[in-house]
């Protein structure tokens, strides 16, 4: 959240007192990440795309860092 990056969570539903999926869906709710609840390839491949268009956008980075620019390699490798 710092860096302007999103998180993609796949949390554990199946913990007792620990509620994983409340705890992700909160940065969800806030706007810097993504929750998979089942994971399958197409599903993952859509969060994925989803977090690339996330960290497109300009006003999440403040400065250039070796992040963004694996975000942007990573970008411009999954929409080739």
């Amino acid at each position: 959240r710092t860096f302007g990056l999103p998180a993609l969570f796949y949390p554990n539903l199946n913990t007792g007192m620990d509620d994983q999926l409340a705890r992700c869906k909160v940065a969800e709710e806030e706007g810097w990440g993504i929750v998979l609840e089942t994971r399958t390839a197409q599903k993952i491949q859509k969060s994925c795309s989803k977090l690339i268009q996330m960290t497109n956008h300009e006003d999440n980075m403040s400065a250039e860092n070796g992040a963004q620019t694996l975000a942007i390699l990573l970008s411009k490798e999954l929409n080739s």
